[in-house]
């Protein structure tokens, strides 16, 4: 995740990957099939009107260019040439590029800690879904299954993402069609 720098250039953490190479993405054929597309989701679908405006992403890429203080997540459609970036916070970026490089901490980080808990408590993520902007902000749903029946969250579009990433089982992420572009 270390890059270079000469003086006078900008850095940019990257971590770019192919679709192929990405968690998530061998879903892709999965997805094709019907099994985790919308609206044919494996799921006990909640948001049953919601999910027509549903596609599968994966994550393309994250980075951060300095001097910016944030790093940015793009995500791209499986079968079509669009994309869109949340930008989230510096953590959170070593930790989906650390997921996606397939590197493993010495200890649990915050997001999987929470996703063991999960877990041991026998409580899975079905899918999550960004599902759009609102005041300048990315809004998300995670979906959760359990022994008492199914049940939809608000969560950051940051956390979503990495809690779909940080699952021992495959994780759909949706995305709202209104924001691929």
């Amino acid at each position: 995740m270390d890059s270079e720098r000469k003086d006078g250039e900008t850095s940019e953490l990257r971590v770019e990957e192919h679709a192929n190479d990405v968690p998530g993405a061998e879903l892709h054929d999965q997805a094709k099939s019907g099994q985790f597309g919308a609206p044919e989701l494996s799921v006990k679908p909640l948001l049953s009107d919601s999910l027509a405006r549903l596609r599968q992403v994966f994550v393309q890429d994250v980075g951060v260019a300095l001097p910016e203080t944030f790093a940015r997540v793009i995500l791209r459609d499986l079968d079509a040439d669009a994309s869109f970036t949340v930008p989230v916070s510096l953590d959170q970026a070593s930790q989906i590029a650390a997921k996606v490089r397939s590197i493993e901490p010495p200890r649990p980080l915050s997001h999987q800690l929470f996703s063991s808990i999960m877990l041991g408590f026998d409580l899975r993520v079905e899918y999550v879904a960004i599902t759009g902007v609102k005041e300048g902000n990315f809004t998300a749903e995670v979906t959760v299954s359990s022994t008492k029946g199914v049940r939809t969250f608000e969560a950051r579009a940051s956390d979503a993402i990495l809690m779909a990433l940080l699952s021992d089982v495959p994780v759909p992420i949706l995305a709202d069609l209104s924001l691929l572009s």
